[in-house]
């Protein structure tokens, strides 16, 4: 009988390692994951995200499918990008639920969900219409079948540039206002990488960027900032040049810690 990983579901999101998350269960979640944004929350539609994760392509056709399946319309960002960037695309669309494929900073063998329902309310074990995840786990663990009708279209949607904007905006910093300041970003080879480098640069920021390219092989390191392993370079460069400061951001970009020149 195969390992159905009840493990996953965890209290805020769903989250495993890849080896134990099979193709039958990879189908089974999509299909329940579907069945839940469709019959419970009645969802239009589902904002359908993902970081730089090797595995997150697959999830993310999978969760695509199942939810045009059960005529639910999916907008699609098939660009790795953060989760911030994610809750921001909610917020443009704030009818839809939303789906985060993460594993935000736990090793590159792992995977995982994050959901929000409509009216960019998270869902997590108890919490949201019938309990939430707790409800997913159920139909998860039943045969309800996806009632097939009229399937789901994609569309494909990017807010990078209005994302920049707004939180330079929430920020409350200028365009062409940070001119002067030499900062250091190192983003672990995480998702956050453009979004970022692009707005410091407006703002007009000299950067130094490391990592800036997103790689789920995660090759300098657990894409976590408290892992001293990981941000030793970074320490090391920011102590060794000239720098204001510098940012250090985990795997999908919703944390960061601050760095000063002494390191």
């Amino acid at each position: 009988m195969e390992d159905l990983n009840l493990g996953m579901f965890k209290p805020y999101d769903i989250r495993t390692k890849i080896e134990r998350l099979s193709d039958g269960n990879l189908s089974s979640l999509s299909r329940a994951v579907a069945i839940y944004y469709k019959r419970i929350l009645k969802a239009p539609s589902v904002v359908l995200s993902r970081d730089a994760r090797l595995y997150a392509p697959k999830v993310v056709e999978s969760l695509k499918e199942s939810l045009r399946e059960a005529g639910v319309d999916v907008l699609l960002n098939p660009l790795p990008i953060s989760t911030c960037q994610f809750y921001y695309s909610c917020m443009e669309n704030p009818l839809s639920g939303g789906i985060m494929v993460t594993a935000s900073h736990i090793p590159g063998s792992y995977i995982g969900l994050k959901f929000m329902a409509p009216s960019l309310f998270p869902l997590a074990m108890g919490c949201g219409p019938e309990g939430g995840i707790t409800k997913i786990k159920e139909i998860y663990l039943s045969d309800e079948k996806i009632e097939k009708g009229k399937k789901g279209e994609v569309k494909i949607i990017n807010y990078l540039d209005s994302y920049i904007t707004y939180s330079m905006k929430l920020a409350g910093v200028e365009e062409g206002s940070l001119k002067g300041m030499k900062i250091l970003l190192e983003f672990l080879s995480g998702s956050a990488g453009t979004e970022v480098s692009m707005a410091f640069e407006k703002a007009g920021a000299e950067i130094e960027a490391r990592n800036l390219v997103p790689n789920g092989l995660f090759p300098g390191g657990d894409p976590n900032p408290i892992i001293e392993s990981s941000i030793a370079p970074a320490r090391k460069a920011i102590r060794e040049g000239s720098f204001d400061l510098g940012f250090c951001f985990d795997g999908d970009g919703d944390r960061l810690d601050l760095m000063y020149k002494d390191g």
